[in-house]
């Protein structure tokens, strides 16, 4: 079987763009009317916006290669970079987030700027930090072959990277096209293949090939965005599944490649639905403050706080009398209380699905947009 490197009009990708026009244009707008509303926010809502969905994407991107980073180091990275103050860092702070969370700022405060072998190397030795047990090759190209295998399957070799001899004049022919090539949509899934289809570094590739997709967008939105492609990849095993089985057909396949162009934009209109589902969340979040901040005790404060540090994808679970008493060290009874005021108030509701001493709640947002809410 014939790689798609191997072939011999690679990498000359073949696709037909007028088939494209109704997702990129729907992609434009959306991304417009996502960059407006934060335009019109005020700054510190903007940031709050930004940094949350950084955040997301920084542990949804990490999760795809098996890497379940700490949320608060996460978060505290995060807020760091785009001058939030007041978080306090966590104890032992997760290099591999610091990591993550300065490539995604890193794209998004270089959105306009060409890609260069360096910068990639660089962004690269931001997430891949070697280690005496994996000390693999960080901020710089490999010079090895590599064969990708799946475990699951006895390690069945579903990919072999062009060859390490190769990858540098492979980069550079991907570079010099992705600096001269117009900025549209479609350049984004094909840029996101292409640097796949190389795997020029040892680790690292899929974190630093959505970050390049991220970046191609940015351009071709003419504002810095990030997408949440990562998020919209790891919504559901499925969905998981689906971008690999995606991305082993088209590296497998011919140069033809409208069926992949088609999936990532897609991708893409669900991953910016998240981003506004951020966004709704953020300036949700700042009218429930506007309408119950007075009348919560310093106890029910720090539960909701603690619930809205998990982002617009919840705090696992609800909030139960049994967690609330452990994040305020109080009594069954005062947590009882404090929740039963709450729910008096309609500042949270009841989980459907629990009941008795199960009983969980979340917050009450008034917002249609949030994942996993019904209303």
């Amino acid at each position: 079987m014939k790689w798609i490197w191997q072939r011999s009009d690679w990498p000359n990708f073949v696709f037909d763009e007028a088939l494209h026009v109704a997702r990129t244009t729907s992609l434009v707008q959306q991304s417009s009317r996502i960059y407006g509303r934060l335009e019109a926010l005020p700054a510190a809502y903007a940031a709050e916006s930004i940094a949350d969905t950084v955040i997301s994407e920084a542990i949804k991107t990490s999760l795809i290669e098996g890497e379940r980073l700490d949320r608060a180091s996460v978060r505290s990275s995060v807020k760091a970079l785009v001058g939030i103050a007041g978080e306090s860092a966590p104890a032992n702070l997760d290099p591999r987030a610091q990591g993550i969370a300065t490539l995604l700022h890193e794209v998004m405060q270089k959105w306009s700027e060409p890609l260069t072998a360096e910068l990639l190397c660089e962004w690269q030795g931001m997430v891949i930090v070697p280690t005496p047990t994996n000390p693999v090759l960080s901020g710089m190209y490999r010079a090895s072959d590599e064969v990708i295998a799946d475990s699951a399957y006895g390690g069945k070799v579903i990919y072999e990277a062009v060859p390490g001899a190769a990858v540098e004049m492979e980069m550079s022919r991907f570079v010099d096209w992705y600096n001269d090539s117009p900025s549209t949509s479609v350049k984004a899934a094909v840029a996101h293949l292409w640097f796949e289809a190389i795997h020029p570094f040892e680790d690292g590739n899929g974190r630093i090939g959505r970050a390049i997709s991220d970046h191609a967008f940015s351009q071709s939105f003419g504002h810095p965005s990030i997408t949440g492609i990562s998020s919209a990849i790891s919504a559901s095993a499925a969905s998981n599944k689906e971008y690999y089985s995606q991305l082993e057909a088209a590296t497998t396949g011919g140069l033809h490649i409208d069926r992949w162009i088609g999936y990532f934009l897609a991708l893409a209109n669900e991953a910016l639905d998240h981003t506004q589902s951020i966004l709704d969340f953020v300036v949700a979040k700042t009218r429930f403050y506007e309408k119950y901040g007075e009348i919560m005790n310093t106890r029910q404060h720090r539960v909701i706080a603690r619930m809205f540090k998990e982002g617009a994808d919840g705090f696992e679970g609800g909030i139960s009398a049994k967690k609330y008493m452990k994040i305020v060290d109080c009594s069954k009874a005062t947590a009882t209380r404090d929740l039963q005021f709450l729910l008096e108030k309609r500042a949270i509701e009841r989980i459907q699905e629990s009941a008795g001493r199960n009983t969980r709640y979340r917050i009450r947002l008034e917002i249609s947009h949030v994942p996993g809410r019904e209303r």
